[in-house]
């Protein structure tokens, strides 16, 4: 029936008869919407076959109206129905998806004749491929979502989902869900450079995939713990290969391990190293640590290297403060930890500051630290929003060879932007701690963990507190993310000046993870183009009769008054701003809406979560 079919089809696109002997293997391509593999909608009028096509495609620019589809695969599909090469996506503008569910199973076959590689291809050439596997999936090939798909294209493998491949090249989004999925490589597993390869792990524990041969590791490792925050010491085995980074001397590794998902306390950073052992012989073991951090006084200079662990014991015989670009280091001021137990400085500048102890290390208990004196002199700013933090510290472990990055924390109000001072009650306000007068018209508040208290009565929102004639509105508010947008004019905030915002942060439960953003108020007259600056391009606008007033004097006036002009943000634009975490409650007071306002009339439009987009202002 199988050859009948295919022979009809053949004869329909050839114009000829095929006899099944000469049949030609084609791509056969799914023609429906949603719907189940089984079904009719492929462009044979059959699912596709191994021994008679050369691959199944959902979502293809050849598939006439039908350039996107979702197929579920909820059955045992039998070894003799298996199919051939199978891509999802196939094309700029195209997506596909496959769910095989729990009680599904799919098998994909190399077969010459028909020209199958008995691959599985998430995406290509521009096509979002999106594979969901909480049942069976079995190939000859390759498993691969490959630099050519787009960005979002993704396998998630998930449940007890259980996959067998020849090999696996996956660099785009690989997602390993849960302690109960099982996926097995014959030969090579490439995770790539350009992928973000997520474990989410429970409880119960990872996910360990199997790799015959080599294992390469690429991209960024991205972690997430759905049950809370592991304890120190804790280990898991993400992979268990024969090699790792075989060609690679030295193994690169994961590029990043992106822990930001994670609400772990400051100085505890997650280190992936291979281990011998498992079935293959090298374990790529992921295990969650306590570092030393440096924590830095912004006004002071005061500097100390801090263990914020409550039990375990850090340790280390090596390291380094840098400040490569500013040279914002003081050796007269370093109280260093030579000669003291065998420690040696090592030539100190105002850019690196460093120390050795070649014969022994140093040992920082849980909650203690080691004072280095005043050596930080963060720089004056000239302008506001001019970076001064540059401050890097690394260190290096008694048995080890290479530097591990820490951890800096600033502590106190920043000299070149905003800061959100939180004290232990999560009182918080917005401080102007600069020497520069700034006037902001929108701010955002953000909690990956959802640390913000946002009901009336914690947060005292500008809008509660009718600031600026009642003209701040909230926006998009909840426990991770609170907002506010200012729809006329800007708040101004002079040198010292705050702004009370109540207690929107959890003091309990929540996890120091908030980020502040704000955007400026800035009078952008003759900067025509809105592009940050006020220029030749501007002019050029003016004279093509597209600025506010066409070809007015004025206008130009506006343009010849602010050439050269170098705003602080351009359009839309929100600055990050600094957090600091008061140990106490804030002895900052918190002082009335500050200064006279920019109420100049704009024309304008709200928009909710976002910043205005600016007009000019009015005469």
């Amino acid at each position: 029936m199988k050859a009948t079919n295919r022979c009809v089809a053949a004869f329909a696109i050839l114009g000829a008869l095929l006899c099944p002997a000469e049949l030609l293997a084609l791509d056969n391509l799914w023609t429906g919407g949603t719907g189940n593999w089984t079904d009719a909608t492929w462009s044979t009028t059959e699912q596709p076959f191994y021994d008679l096509d050369d691959r199944g495609v959902i979502g293809s620019t050849e598939s006439p109206g039908s350039p996107t589809g979702v197929v579920e695969v909820n059955s045992t599909i039998p070894t003799s129905d298996a199919s051939p090469t199978v891509v999802l996506g196939n094309g700029l503008g195209t997506s596909g998806t496959l769910n095989i569910t729990s009680g599904g199973t799919l098998t994909i076959l190399a077969y010459a004749s028909s020209g199958s590689s008995g691959d599985f291809e998430t995406g290509l050439d521009s096509g979002v491929g999106l594979l969901n596997v909480e049942g069976t999936l079995a190939m000859d090939g390759q498993l691969s979502a490959a630099t050519s798909a787009d960005a979002s294209s993704t396998v998630t493998l998930s449940g007890s989902a259980s996959v067998t491949a020849g090999s696996g090249f996956l660099d785009r989004n690989l997602v390993i869900d849960g302690a109960h999925v099982s996926a097995s490589f014959t030969g090579d597993l490439i995770l790539g450079q350009s992928g973000i390869h997520a474990w989410r792990i429970p409880a119960a524990g990872a996910s360990t995939l199997s790799v015959g041969a080599n294992a390469d590791l690429g991209g960024t490792l991205k972690l997430e713990f759905p049950d809370g925050a592991p304890a120190v010491g804790a280990t898991w085995n993400l992979l268990d290969s024969a090699t790792v980074d075989a060609n690679e001397t030295p193994g690169s590794g994961f590029g990043n391990i992106d822990q930001s998902a994670v609400p772990v306390a400051a100085g505890q950073k997650f280190v992936v190293q291979s281990v011998a052992g498992g079935t293959n012989g090298v374990w790529t073991q992921l295990s969650l640590e306590q570092h030393p951090v440096l924590v830095v006084d912004r006004a002071t200079g005061a500097t100390s290297i801090k263990n914020f662990g409550s039990g375990a014991t850090v340790n280390f015989d090596t390291y380094v403060i840098g400040s490569s670009a500013l040279g914002s280091l003081n050796p007269a001021n370093w109280n260093s930890i030579a000669p003291a137990n065998g420690w040696v400085e090592a030539r100190p500048t105002v850019y690196d500051l460093s120390e050795l102890n070649p014969t022994s290390s140093e040992s920082i208990a849980g909650g203690s630290s080691i004072d280095l004196g005043t050596p930080v002199e963060l720089p004056t700013p000239t302008a506001f929003g001019q970076e001064t933090e540059d401050i890097r510290f690394r260190f290096a472990k008694p048995d080890e060879s290479v530097f591990t990055e820490g951890t800096v924390i600033y502590t106190g109000l920043s000299n070149s932007t905003l800061t959100l001072v939180v004290d232990s009650a999560g009182a918080a306000q917005i401080v102007n701690g600069t020497a520069f007068t700034v006037s902001i018209e929108a701010y955002d508040i953000l909690s990956a963990y959802g640390s913000l208290e946002f009901v009336d009565g914690t947060w005292d929102s500008l809008q509660d507190q009718g600031t600026s004639g009642g003209n701040w509105f909230e926006a998009n508010v909840s426990a991770e993310r609170i907002s506010e947008l200012l729809i006329t004019g800007g708040l101004e905030l002079a040198p010292g000046a705050s702004v009370p915002l109540g207690s929107p942060f959890d003091g309990v439960n929540g996890k120091q993870d908030l980020e502040f953003q704000f955007a400026v108020f800035e009078d952008r007259r003759g900067d025509f183009d809105q592009d940050g600056d006020v220029d030749g391009q501007d002019f050029l606008v003016w004279q093509r009769g597209e600025s506010p007033d066409p070809l007015s004097a004025s206008d130009l006036s506006d343009w010849q008054a602010n050439f050269g002009a170098q705003l602080i943000s351009a359009e839309n634009e929100m600055v990050a701003g600094k957090v600091w975490y008061s140990p106490g409650a804030s002895s900052l007071a918190a002082v009335p809406e500050p200064g006279a306002l920019g109420l100049l009339s704009a024309g304008l439009s709200l928009l909710l979560g976002a910043t205005r987009r600016r007009m000019y202002p009015l005469g």
